[in-house]
């Protein structure tokens, strides 16, 4: 089993983990990002990953890019659309 990491090391399976007062401080954080109305630069960079989806490996469409972006960032992503 691979464990994925974010951009900032942490993965998605540390934040399910976490104990209910950790996600209080999480969420205390991503709401104080909301009433600012910033985020963190660091949060905000991602990486972007060019994934092979096969065929001929010389030829860019048969890559997918994705970005890799933080967890926190995801979290943040989650909690405002929906």
């Amino acid at each position: 089993m691979s464990c994925k990491l974010g951009l900032d090391g942490i993965s998605n399976e540390l934040i399910k983990c976490m104990s209910s007062n950790a996600k209080k401080y999480l969420l205390t954080f991503i709401n104080k990002c909301f009433e600012q109305r910033r985020m963190p630069a660091d949060l905000k960079s991602g990486r972007v990953k060019l994934l092979f989806k096969g065929g001929d490996t010389r030829l860019p469409i048969n890559y997918r890019p994705i970005t890799v972006n933080s967890v926190f960032a995801k979290v943040q992503g989650y909690i405002l659309h929906t």
